[in-house]
């Protein structure tokens, strides 16, 4: 494998202040399209000093079965950051792993944030993050005009892994050249 799709779920936008209620990660390999079934998916508690944005919190108060679902699985947000460092770095090529994400800008400082507040190394190189909106709109040779990619459905919004799974679609029908719905006979 090569890459590894990131996306989290989060109590509010502000990587410094926000906290991480899900992460979930899935390593890929962008050329064949392969996907390895050994899937990241943790819930954290929250950081000391890590916050809820109130509209973040009424957000995920009209959701009680998902947010719920990760109150259930929490565990020691050091562990967990400790743990995905771990499975990142266990089998990373030589260049170590690209990491992806819709968009880097939100999934990279946040995560980052909190490898530096328990004091341990982000385990990615920044010159490695590729944001998944970008290669799209570049595949459709669109330049920075966003380009819908609605019709690829995943699986339960807002639940992270689901969410990795829908983005891995998005990139390799980018990838792909496949721009619109495919409708079959």
């Amino acid at each position: 494998m090569t890459d590894i799709m990131v996306d989290l779920e989060t109590t509010g936008t502000k990587p410094a202040f926000s906290g991480i209620l899900q992460l979930a990660a899935i390593k890929f390999n962008i050329e064949t399209q392969e996907v390895d079934s050994d899937v990241f998916d943790r819930c954290p508690t929250l950081l000391p000093n890590r916050f809820w944005d109130e509209g973040t919190r009424d957000f995920w108060g009209t959701m009680p079965v998902i947010y719920g679902s990760f109150v259930a699985r929490q565990e020691d947000a050091e562990q967990v950051l400790i743990d995905f460092s771990k499975w990142v770095t266990k089998d990373a090529p030589q260049s170590g792993y690209r990491f992806w994400a819709k968009p880097t800008t939100f999934d990279w400082t946040m995560l980052a944030s909190h490898f530096e507040q328990i004091g341990r190394p982000m385990p990615f190189h920044y010159r490695q993050a590729r944001d998944l909106n970008t290669y799209i709109a570049a595949c459709r040779d669109r330049g920075a005009e966003h380009v819908d990619m609605s019709f690829i459905q995943g699986g339960q919004a807002h639940n992270a892994l689901s969410d990795c799974v829908q983005q891995l679609k998005m990139l390799f029908s980018a990838k792909n050249g496949v721009f619109h719905e495919i409708l079959t006979n």
